[in-house]
């Protein structure tokens, strides 16, 4: 939720400096109040209800249909296996000064069987540990996720996108008359 407020406030903060640039001062104040304050509130409001949706999918049985998910599962996986099968391979390599060679060429040789007996016998038969890992495996996965989903769902859809709309060409076609003179007419001490 602190993430949320920042980046909203990041946002609001934009198009205050850019309403203060480019907006006169004597409409200011009524741009702001009547237009984009509260558009701003609801998208922050829509932000919330987003991730409120969010967090009560992933209080549910975790079902997952992204890919990204199997992918960071098995990258997991291979990592903690590269290392010891690596060894093993190395292990079982045997490097041979070839005969009649005049220089330092070396024949490389690997005993396959003996790299897989290795590297079998180094797998932890623990199933307390190994199930431990593929949960820290799993649940690290849907971490990744879940950050990416409120990323691109909250922060992108309700926050960041679109804060071009809030003020447009478009939504000043759309309002009223008596929208647009309260917002652009001339202060009552002015009129004559």
């Amino acid at each position: 939720m602190d993430h949320l407020e920042s980046v909203a406030l990041v946002c609001s903060n934009f198009l205050s400096i850019l309403h203060q640039e480019k907006c006169s001062k004597d409409i200011r104040s009524r741009l702001w109040s009547s237009q984009i304050q509260d558009t701003l509130k609801a998208r922050q409001e829509a932000a919330v209800r987003e991730l409120d949706l969010i967090i009560e999918d992933v209080k549910s049985y975790p079902i997952n249909y992204n890919h990204y998910y199997i992918d960071t599962v098995s990258k997991q996986r291979q990592a903690r296996g590269a290392k010891p099968l690596t060894e093993c391979i190395e292990g079982a390599t045997q490097r041979i000064k070839l005969e009649d060679c005049r220089s330092n060429h070396l024949s490389t040789k690997i005993d396959v069987d003996r790299a897989v007996e290795s590297y079998s016998k180094r797998m932890n038969p623990n199933m307390e540990k190994h199930s431990c890992q593929e949960a820290l495996d799993c649940l690290f996965s849907i971490y990744k996720t879940f950050i990416a989903n409120i990323t691109t769902q909250v922060i992108e859809r309700h926050i960041v996108r679109g804060p071009e709309k809030i003020f447009s060409p478009v939504v000043v076609n759309n309002m009223s008359d008596v929208q647009v003179e309260s917002i652009a007419s001339e202060p009552g001490s002015n009129k004559s």
